[in-house]
């Protein structure tokens, strides 16, 4: 038996949007309870700020998602088909950036990173949370790296791959860096309300840039003809296995 899944771009990004929304409603449940007097541990699983989250879990599936979509452009450009533009070893590139990023969403390398940077640098301010240092640094690496190959691409596509990075990158760096200013300058403890909205915006804005860079893959994908399809054949159980009478 032969079951074929895909991916159109529109439904997609409409199951992601509706996803996220669910989160962003319990990050608020995950907020107003505890002012009304209840704390229950399960809501740290609603925690958009917290590493153990279902935000969390769903940010690196999203990301590895990212991963494997940028992965089997890489393979068609690798065929050289005349549908796909550029290097495969951008894609490969970009592909792995991705990796990174879901692993780094869900080790939180960062904040092992930050404590460091922070004791070196006596970092306080807008860089209170250090890692945006060497983030940034990065993050300007890659745009002046896949510049040239930004404009190879479709030019609906590249804006969208454009927004999508701006987003992602503006919740997490930008809005960190106003994090640390709220913090460490303003005095506002971690958990606070103006802290905590703070917290949700960030978290949203990283799991929609997320969300339309991997509908701007699908839609570059569908560029070919059709949608992203994954084929997965299993044995039908009706017919007799190897060894049977």
């Amino acid at each position: 038996m032969t079951v074929t899944f895909r991916f159109a771009s529109r439904p997609t990004w409409r199951i992601q949007l509706a996803i996220t929304a669910a989160l962003v409603l319990g990050h608020i449940v995950s907020m107003v309870v505890p002012y009304l007097g209840h704390d229950y541990t399960l809501l740290r699983l609603l925690d958009l700020n917290e590493e153990r989250s279902a935000g969390t879990f769903y940010s690196v599936v999203g990301l590895l998602a990212c991963a494997a979509a940028l992965l089997v452009v890489a393979f068609a450009a690798r065929r050289r088909d005349s549908r796909w533009r550029g290097d495969p070893l951008w894609w490969v590139g970009l592909s792995a950036l991705f990796v990174f990023m879901s692993a780094d969403e869900g080790l939180a390398l960062h904040e092992v990173l930050m404590v460091h940077i922070r004791k070196a640098l006596h970092a306080s301010g807008v860089l209170y949370y250090a890692w945006v240092i060497p983030y940034s640094g990065l993050v300007l690496v890659v745009v002046l790296l896949y510049a040239r190959f930004l404009l190879r691409l479709p030019r609906a596509i590249a804006i969208q791959f454009v927004i999508a990075g701006a987003v992602y990158v503006g919740g997490a760096v930008g809005l960190e860096m106003v994090a640390g200013y709220m913090v460490e300058t303003r005095g506002y403890g971690e958990r606070s309300l103006p802290m905590e909205i703070e917290y949700l915006v960030e978290e949203t804005m990283e799991m929609v840039g997320a969300a339309y860079f991997l509908t701007a893959m699908l839609r570059y994908i569908e560029l070919g003809g059709q949608p992203l399809q994954l084929t997965v054949t299993m044995p039908d159980s009706t017919e007799p296995r190897h060894g049977d009478p």
